[in-house]
């Protein structure tokens, strides 16, 4: 049968697949039929002979696995077994996922009993559907089957149970775990948090199999969630902030966000953030304490990125204004952290950058009025370059 081709008069997919699959499986009726040689408990020669009719746009191989578990009166173990030893482990998924559905859940524990090599285990595990049921049989599973399903399972369907959960953190598997929290209405601030902490220790920790997985759709979806809230506890706001600074790139690089607004109201209004930030990435003027220091290279780049790619002007109000007496304070705390860090001279020289984004004043000219203040007041030529 001719494949469904998207751009014909009849757009309705399901109704062309349910009826190409028919023809297919009539198909092999009539080549079943029509050769002498061929005999459904022959399944060699079966196998064979349909293999041999293969063409451009029909490959049997998923309905030859259908067609055995619906000619034959049972399922039968042996079958799985001569597939396996012919290495077609793709017509014996297909032959256990089909019988299944003829005689239930039983056959699934037959598989999972017999030797059936586990790499067949698992495929047939990941086409299921997530239940009560399939949980039974899961738990029941050797710790290295259970991990293995666990890490590659794509696809949970609308089950947003929290034993699914559970696991899918514990094993890691974060872009299946990520695609629950979209298809939430509203997102489990708990579940994402608990989602981006996994990341980022997978990030931190350098775990090969996590980071060699770019999560920046799955990490920019969920702020963009979490961005839709109003109302955050002040400590749900400091975690975000961290987050923002984690996972800087991911967001700003990604079209769906915009700039991470916890991170930029957090520089804008309390300056050891902004020491912090220049605290990781750049060595302090002491040597002693460079010496003593402990490096994490993602926190590192994070940290340069924000300050490269983040403009900001502290003080700056939701008016495009600033209040001069709030700048003298943040200026005088900021001023006294990067003394405390031995790293005047950069610190200086990036508030002079931030200064370089302020507002025109009330004057019309530029800089700002309170930053023209701060420029006289502190008079230093990193600053002022």
């Amino acid at each position: 049968p001719n494949p469904y081709i998207r751009d014909s008069e009849d757009r309705n997919y399901n109704k062309k697949e349910e009826f190409n699959k028919n023809e297919r499986y009539n198909a092999l009726k009539k080549i079943s039929e029509e050769n002498e040689k061929m005999n459904i408990e022959n399944i060699f020669t079966f196998i064979s002979i349909l293999k041999g009719k293969l063409t451009d746009t029909w490959n049997p191989i998923k309905d030859i696995g259908y067609y055995f578990a619906d000619n034959l009166k049972n399922f039968d173990i042996e079958i799985v077994f001569r597939l396996e030893s012919m290495d077609e482990e793709e017509i014996a998924k297909h032959y256990i996922l089909q019988s299944r559905r003829k005689y239930g859940f039983t056959i699934l524990k037959d598989i999972l009993n017999e030797e059936v090599n586990d790499s067949l285990k698992i495929a047939v595990l990941l086409h299921i559907e997530l239940s009560e049921e399939t949980m039974n049989i899961l738990e029941d599973l050797p710790n290295d089957l259970k991990e293995e399903f666990w890490k590659k399972v794509s696809w949970v369907g609308n089950n947003n149970k929290d034993w699914i959960w559970k696991y899918l953190i514990k094993y890691k598997n974060f872009r299946t775990a990520s695609h629950l929290l979209e298809i939430s209405e509203t997102i489990d601030l708990m579940k994402a948090f608990e989602l981006l902490n996994g990341i980022k220790e997978s990030l931190f920790n350098r775990d090969k199999e996590s980071t060699e997985i770019n999560y920046s759709n799955e990490v920019s979806s969920i702020f963009e969630k979490i961005y839709e809230i109003n109302i955050l506890s002040e400590e749900q706001k400091k975690d975000m902030i961290a987050f923002e600074w984690i996972f800087f790139n991911w967001i700003v690089d990604t079209y769906r966000c915009t700039n991470p607004r916890f991170l930029e109201h957090a520089l804008k209004t309390d300056p050891s953030w902004l020491a912090e930030l220049i605290k990781h990435p750049f060595k302090s003027e002491n040597d002693e304490l460079n010496l003593k220091k402990e490096r994490n290279e993602n926190l590192e780049r994070q940290a340069y990125h924000v300050l490269l790619k983040l403009k900001f002007c502290p003080c700056v109000d939701e008016n495009n204004n600033i209040n001069e007496e709030n700048l003298k304070k943040w200026v005088k705390k900021y001023v006294e952290l990067i003394k405390e860090n031995f790293q005047y001279k950069i610190g200086m020289q990036y508030l002079g950058q931030c200064f370089a984004y302020s507002p025109i004043g009330a004057d019309d000219v530029f800089p700002h009025v309170a930053i023209r203040e701060i420029l006289e007041n502190y008079s230093d030529e990193d600053l002022e370059k």
